[in-house]
């Protein structure tokens, strides 16, 4: 690998509800601030960017989830964080009614929801990070994310910075807390990991009602 820079710049990418569900399964809550995050990640290196990456409700289909991430991405945006959002996918699925106990024979009540689904967002990510290495925008890259889809872009990543000849690396941040019962996972592709763990999940949690809108 060619030689180190003497000031490491890095930018963090955020893969926004991969995050939020990893949050919520381990600490109970799923929001944090994105620049509060970066600033635990970024340690004595420079910060060249914050980018969220999230998927959004049709405001037609679900307002008041449309609204809560429409109130919160102007929030990152005030901080300095690069938001990207992309509309749902739906689709209808069938859901067994736990509140209703099965009959003699032993059938459930089932109702269809409509529930939306991100698409996507990985190859967004994985996107930007190998055009903004090409363009020289940084020297780490911290993916914050647990989705596996991503280690192809790591590795894609690593063979750009052979062919650009630059020290480039990337760097993993990710959820976990021992008494959650959840599995510890990071993505294996990348050369470090950071563990975002409850004392470092309560100092960058955001309690924000974002479900209304904020006092003028």
């Amino acid at each position: 690998m060619p030689t180190r820079p003497a000031v490491l710049r890095v930018m963090v990418f955020i893969d926004g509800q991969n995050l939020y569900h990893a949050c919520l399964g381990h600490f109970g809550h799923g929001c944090c601030h994105p620049h509060l995050l970066a600033g635990e990640l970024l340690e004595s290196r420079v910060l060249a960017g914050i980018r969220y990456y999230t998927g959004i409700h049709d405001p037609r289909v679900n307002p008041g989830a449309n609204a809560f991430v429409t109130r919160r991405v102007e929030a990152m945006k005030k901080h300095g964080v690069w938001v990207f959002t992309h509309p749902l996918k739906y689709s209808d699925q069938d859901v067994v009614d736990g509140a209703v106990p099965a009959c003699e024979h032993g059938f459930r009540k089932v109702d269809t929801v409509r529930r939306g689904r991100e698409k996507g967002i990985d190859l967004r990510i994985g996107l930007d990070m190998l055009r903004l290495a090409r363009q020289g925008a940084f020297d780490v890259a911290i993916l914050v994310s647990q989705d596996t889809d991503l280690n192809q872009a790591v590795e894609e990543l690593m063979c750009l910075r052979d062919e650009l000849d630059r020290w480039l690396v990337v760097e993993n941040a990710f959820a976990f807390s021992p008494t959650s019962g959840q599995p510890k996972f990071r993505l294996l592709s990348c050369r470090r990991w950071h563990v975002i763990d409850d004392a470092m999940f309560g100092r960058i949690r955001d309690d924000t009602n974002y479900s209304r809108p904020a006092k003028a």
